[in-house]
């Protein structure tokens, strides 16, 4: 029984490969689907979808030749796993080489962009609990005394409002509002901690070196998100992504980035 679960639940995950790979081709806009006349009408996004599917089951080197170049890494083992081929799996690999060649190109390019972000306001607490307010609250907030409380109340108004007013102070208290609730729901799905840390109880004391720790490691974290994109609500990648500025600055070094995961 368990083994027949194993295959389904493996079937079910290529099955998922393979419906993302369909709905990610036929939503590129700049892939090629069947020669046209001028004065053709554009292809619904349902008959793209046929197009792609019956490709990828007629025929799929001609598939990767045509579409490999909007794959990721994760779409490519849904052929590696299904196909024994000699030609598909040397096209796989210069797929993979090329995908590995971008994300590198891609991080380096962030991490570009991250030497300005870290000099303004993005890493800023303020701005580090606005995009992920439950972290916040577990590994710094709930660790505050009163008077860094302040501070941090302070900052949040000077970072985001023009001048201290009525309509500032309803701002920010509709915004903490809006922050508590995102820490209740994200407390109630995450596994990120166990129950014993998971409790809201702002009267913990630590001392100031667990405080400054914890602090250096939330950083890490919230550099790591916006390293691996996932800050894309709050963070315009494609103005850094697509744009080739980034690579003339200085070449990227590990030992560069790894000082922020080191410290």
């Amino acid at each position: 029984m368990t083994i027949m679960n194993e295959d389904n639940k493996s079937s079910n995950n290529f099955e998922e490969i393979k419906n993302k790979i369909i709905e990610t081709i036929s939503n590129e806009k700049n892939a090629f689907f069947i020669h046209q006349q001028r004065d053709d009408p554009d292809l619904s996004l349902n008959e793209k979808r046929i197009i792609v599917e019956n490709l990828l089951e007629s025929n799929r080197f001609l598939f990767l030749q045509r579409y490999g170049q909007y794959l990721d890494m994760k779409a490519l083992t849904y052929f590696q796993s299904n196909d024994t081929c000699e030609e598909i799996q040397i096209q796989l690999g210069i797929l993979k080489t090329k995908i590995q060649s971008k994300n590198k190109m891609l991080r380096n390019r962030r991490y570009q962009a991250l030497q300005d972000l870290l000099k303004g306001t993005y890493f800023s607490h303020s701005e580090m609990q606005s995009r992920n307010p439950y972290l916040f609250e577990q590994m710094i907030g709930r660790y505050m005394n009163e008077q860094e409380r302040k501070e941090l109340q302070n900052s949040n108004y000077q970072q985001n409002y023009d001048r201290i007013g009525f309509s500032s102070y309803l701002f920010e208290t509709i915004r903490q509002a809006y922050l508590g609730n995102q820490i209740v729901h994200t407390k109630e799905q995450s596994q990120f901690f166990d129950d014993d840390s998971s409790n809201d109880d702002n009267s913990e004391e630590i001392d100031d070196e667990k405080k400054d720790s914890l602090r250096k490691e939330f950083l890490k974290i919230m550099i790591e998100n916006f390293l691996n994109g996932k800050d894309g609500e709050y963070f315009d990648y494609e103005k850094v992504d697509n744009n080739d500025d980034y690579d003339l600055s200085r070449e990227f070094e590990h030992d560069q980035q790894d000082r922020y995961f080191e410290e």
